[in-house]
């Protein structure tokens, strides 16, 4: 069954002699080479293994098929992946290219040899700002200063932060962090873009971290990605709440994840209630990169486009009354912009709320400092901030300065603390009973990129005729999906298009004299 689409075919038909299965598994651990299917028969007892296929599923490429046109390029992605497959294992593979001028075409060979664990290297991209990072081998040089000498010499690493709070500020010429560890995560905070290479031995993905009662700083191990709720399941019934150097979390008593997939390179903090081992589990893990986008790409990069720090505070808001899309902000009492979040489908909104460092580090001003009270705003359903008049409440609350902005309603408190706490958590219950104010345009267009499928959030700030097309870059319409007369308020349409071509596309929204245009990628 492809769990995608829900569509099945039989791969075989097993003839029992009679009998009747007692249990049955497909796997590639019987032969790293291919699946199987292994049954155990009863009467008589015996196991019975039956050939499925090839394995294919160490190789991937992306885009899997495509056309180059004359004088162009195009650019492969082709990942490898060992998993699951014993030492010495060699996999070979071809990656088949025609020519259709002149006829004919070429195979380029793919290997992978398993020769299990050992030296390895890592290399670290470390971007501007904080950054929660892990390597998955134990340095074979491990002093902090001199493996970050490289770092200093350019004038890049301001700081490094281990989870027991010991720090290394070259400027200062201090540090008492003792060494660097495989299965610890570091903060870094650097002025500049850099990378940093660390060799070592390879720590085994299913190695045991153990984790003490409260917060721990953390490596990832294996070299796949797998989503967070997966990948800490051994450990859910004493987590807490996890997090990203992004200030995306994971509160399994409130069944919320934003995390999306954990990767190699990231570091991750988790909270648990008593000293427990961890062992990430690979659930149902994917090959790097093989993540979809979450949620749409200017939402996104919004969230992403404000000031962080190197500590927050976890805020589930449970919404009611606001339209999917709605775009929320906490503001610090100076009024500075402290946590961006956006209302999903289910009404839930996952914002990391941050806060100033501590002296003598401290470098912004602004963020929210321990105890400040914590004031939710909306800037929209998806919009920009003028999106929405200003002044308007919802249903009572006293309107800000800012255009576009408005402020909501006090929080009902469910769970954890009501002001802001460095690495502190809490859920709140938000509930707007008026209708929110709409102003024209495209709120949400998603997902961006997209692979076949698409849904198309709009807006209405009044009724009128009304059309929303998709055009190709050269100006040429594509499709109409929207003609007629349609009410004030948000609507949804969904838009397949199994028969397009790989590219950019323009979503326009039009009604009356107001227009909207916004620029969705299709992938195949």
């Amino acid at each position: 069954m492809n769990p995608d689409d829900g569509e099945w075919s039989v791969a075989a038909a097993f003839d029992m002699d009679g009998g009747r299965p007692g249990g049955i598994h497909i796997t590639n651990l019987f032969d790293p080479y291919n699946w199987v299917f292994i049954g155990l028969v009863q009467s008589p007892d015996r196991f019975g293994v039956w050939h499925l296929g090839q394995r294919r599923d160490w190789l991937t490429i992306e885009p899997v098929e495509g056309v180059v046109e004359a004088g162009g390029r195009s650019e492969l992605t082709v990942t490898l992946s060992s998993v699951g497959m014993p030492d010495g294992t060699d996999m070979e593979a071809g990656l088949q290219f025609s020519h259709d001028g002149r006829g004919g075409g070429f195979e380029m060979p793919v290997s992978l040899s398993v020769t299990g664990e050992g030296q390895a290297q890592r290399i670290l991209n470390l971007g501007i700002g904080w950054s929660l990072v892990s390597v998955n081998v134990d340095p074979a040089l491990d002093d902090i200063v001199e493996l970050l000498s490289p770092l200093v010499e350019e004038g890049l690493l301001i700081m490094v932060k281990d989870g027991a709070g010991h720090f290394y500020r070259p400027s200062n010429d201090f540090n008492n962090i003792d060494g660097w560890v495989g299965l610890a995560g570091y903060q870094f905070k650097m002025s500049g873009r850099g990378t940093l290479r660390i060799d070592g031995e390879a720590i085994p993905w299913d190695g045991e971290i153990g984790l003490s009662e409260g917060w721990n700083m953390v490596s990832y191990l294996p070299r796949v990605a797998v989503d967070a709720v997966d990948a800490l399941s051994g450990i859910v019934e004493d987590l807490e709440i996890a997090k990203d150097g992004w200030g995306n979390f994971y509160i399994p008593s409130w069944d919320f994840s934003n995390m999306g997939l954990m990767r190699e390179g990231s570091g991750y903090l988790l909270k648990v209630d008593g000293d427990v081992n961890l062992v990430y589990s690979l659930g149902g893990g994917r090959l790097p990169g093989a993540g979809a986008v979450r949620g749409d790409i200017d939402d996104l990069n919004w969230i992403s486009g404000q000031p962080r720090s190197g500590v927050s505070y976890s805020l589930l808001l449970l919404t009611e009354g606001l339209p999917p899309g709605t775009r929320l902000e906490a503001h610090s009492p100076s009024g500075f912009v402290a946590g961006r979040g956006v209302v999903g489908d289910d009404g839930r909104c996952g914002m990391a709320l941050w806060g100033g460092e501590s002296p003598p580090f401290q470098r912004s001003s602004g963020f929210f400092d321990e105890g400040d009270e914590l004031l939710i705003v909306a800037v929209g359903p998806g919009g920009h901030p003028q999106a929405l008049e200003g002044g308007h409440s919802c249903p009572s609350g006293g309107g800000l300065a800012q255009a576009g902005v408005f402020e909501l309603p006090g929080l009902e408190w469910l769970d954890g603390g009501r002001v802001w706490r460095a690495d502190g958590w809490g859920v709140a219950r938000l509930v707007c009973g008026d209708a929110l104010p709409v102003s024209f345009g495209l709120q949400r267009v998603y997902p961006n990129p997209f692979n076949g499928s698409l849904r198309v959030d709009f807006a209405l700030g009044s009724a009128g005729f009304t059309t929303l097309k998709v055009y190709d870059l050269s100006g040429r319409l594509v499709e109409t999906l929207v003609s007629g007369r349609r009410g004030s308020g948000i609507h949804t349409v969904a838009w397949d298009a199994p028969n397009l071509a790989s590219g950019m596309y323009l979503v326009r929204l039009s009604s009356g004299e107001l227009t909207h245009l916004k620029k969705v990628l299709l992938i195949k």
